[in-house]
């Protein structure tokens, strides 16, 4: 198991999702080769991961250093993620999202991982602007996004308050 400390959370830019969640997880890796690993779980969902991928494509910058793994827990044959020059698949037993999560982080090479839903799509340049508010910060442990639906409405139910006594 993978684990570290979180000093603050905080909401920044945009991450446009359905319904699910991202969190961009700082210093678990320090010798790096890329500036994010993105880590993306795959469990009988590959149309929405390719949906997926392809939105990182087009909508992060060419100068951002980036690697793609997708831990596949599919259970279905049909659903298996195929791998490729640009995105690396590790094909995992279905223990749960936290363990396919740890599985990718272990295969990762980033600065920092982005631990990131299938059903999430990316706008504009969000994967950048996260990354480097997060390491302008070096007091930030872990980053959660704003979500927005497809009907341009923050998903409130991504978002959670502050604990307060009953």
């Amino acid at each position: 198991l993978l684990y570290w400390i979180v000093t603050r959370i905080i909401v920044v830019h945009v991450i446009w999702t359905w319904n699910q969640t991202c969190v961009i997880l700082n210093g678990l890796v320090t010798v790096s080769e890329k500036q994010m690993s993105i880590i993306i779980i795959n469990y009988n969902t590959k149309i929405l991961t390719q949906n997926c991928i392809d939105s990182i494509c087009l909508n992060t910058p060419d100068d951002f250093e980036y690697e793609i793994i997708v831990v596949d827990n599919s259970s279905d044959e049909k659903q298996i993620f195929p791998s490729s020059s640009a995105v690396k698949v590790t094909r995992a037993n279905n223990l749960g999202f936290g363990h396919a999560c740890n599985t990718g982080a272990k295969e990762a090479n980033g600065d920092v991982l982005l631990m990131l839903n299938s059903d999430t799509l990316i706008t504009d340049d969000s994967l950048m602007c996260a990354y480097n508010y997060l390491v302008s910060h070096e007091d930030i442990g872990i980053l959660g996004a704003k979500l927005i639906l497809e009907d341009k409405t923050m998903d409130h139910g991504s978002k959670r308050g502050f604990p307060t006594p009953s």
